[in-house]
């Protein structure tokens, strides 16, 4: 079993590399060359890989990339964020949900249902959108300082849509009432505590690593201390990628910011290039050809709606066009979580 799986994993690796070679070389995002590769070595097509055996693996590369954002986005710039965090994200999750939502309602769905596709429509790729931005190194922008904005927002409501699939699947003794305070408790204390965490006890690992003077011991402390924090919001049944997040917003207040970004990217981009090869799997093309017309209008129509809702709003609060429609733009495309989110509501009966 362990060299059926080191044989699976030489597959996508060889592959991959091969696709983002050739589509280097045609000037396309190499993203679209990992996709492409779990498409064609996936179970839908050669079926030479099975997706479930790297879904953890691709998990983790959400987690880094989350913990380099974290980097980038230190405590006082999120608190200066805050109007278009909450202000613009939640307007554009609730426009969107609603509207989408309503549609999916009226064509016949279920109440439950509508919500499901609502929440899967409604919330952009943090993961394609932050790895666009950093190749075309557009971080320091305005359009790109309000998409993360955004985002930021869209991760905190994918808790809440990921909290309501099991409250509408059936038994709700508890109610949804009880299940989202829990929710947002749990999350609460994981925020204070990581926070203190990052405040007072990382510094002084950090200082006592550095003294060691060696690249090796504060690569492996990087790791670990990155991957714990996803295994402590794991524990608390939230998303690994939020620990990432707030442990990384921590370390950026620290002077070893550039070093430990430094040190990561190496494995985030990895990581993450092996996640978008899993969400390639998932592409049934036999379902794409039998219904090509629906995908293509369907996929234009979310393009057009979500870039106007977003551009609208960014417009609204005094921003210039043409970074209202460049937000909008970027922020066009649905993300990976929609397909967990839907994937969620199957196992739920839903």
């Amino acid at each position: 079993m362990a060299f059926e799986f080191f044989e699976d994993f030489l597959i996508v690796i060889g592959v991959a590399l091969i696709g983002a070679v050739v589509f280097s070389r045609l000037r396309l995002p190499s993203i679209i060359a990992y996709i492409s590769a779990g498409m064609i070595i996936g179970p839908h097509l050669l079926g030479w890989v099975r997706p479930h055996d790297f879904s953890l693996i691709g998990e983790f590369g959400v987690v880094f990339l989350l913990f380099s954002i974290g980097l980038e986005f230190s405590l006082p710039r999120m608190l200066s964020l805050k109007g278009p965090v909450f202000g613009l994200g939640g307007a554009q999750v609730v426009i969107t949900s609603i509207i989408f939502g309503a549609a999916v309602y009226l064509w016949g769905a279920s109440i439950e249902s509508a919500v499901v596709v609502a929440g899967a429509l409604a919330l952009s790729s943090t993961a394609i959108v932050i790895r666009e931005l950093a190749d075309l190194q557009q971080f320091g922008s305005r359009y790109a300082q309000l998409s993360v904005a955004i985002l930021l927002f869209q991760d905190l409501a994918a808790v809440v849509f990921l909290i309501l699939v099991p409250v509408m699947s059936g038994d709700q003794n508890s109610g949804f009432a009880i299940e989202l305070a829990s929710a947002l408790g749990r999350g609460l204390v994981l925020l204070v505590m990581l926070m203190a965490i990052g405040k007072w006890v990382l510094p002084i690992v950090y200082h006592e690593v550095a003294r060691t003077r060696s690249n090796e011991v504060f690569l492996l402390t990087t790791l670990v201390i990155a991957l714990l924090a996803a295994w402590v919001t794991h524990a608390f049944e939230l998303s690994m990628a939020l620990g990432g997040f707030v442990i990384g917003m921590m370390l950026g207040e620290g002077p070893y910011k550039h070093q430990i970004d430094t040190e990561v990217r190496p494995f985030k981009d990895i990581l993450l290039g092996l996640f978008f090869v899993t969400i390639g799997m998932n592409v049934d093309l036999v379902v794409v050809s039998e219904f090509w017309f629906r995908v293509v209008v369907f996929a234009a129509v979310l393009i057009f709606l979500s870039t106007l809702i977003v551009a609208v709003l960014v417009r609204t609060m005094g921003e210039r066009t043409d970074d209202a429609l460049r937000v909008g733009l970027t922020l066009a495309q649905a993300g990976e979580f929609g397909l967990a989110l839907l994937v969620l509501a199957q196992i739920n009966g839903i």
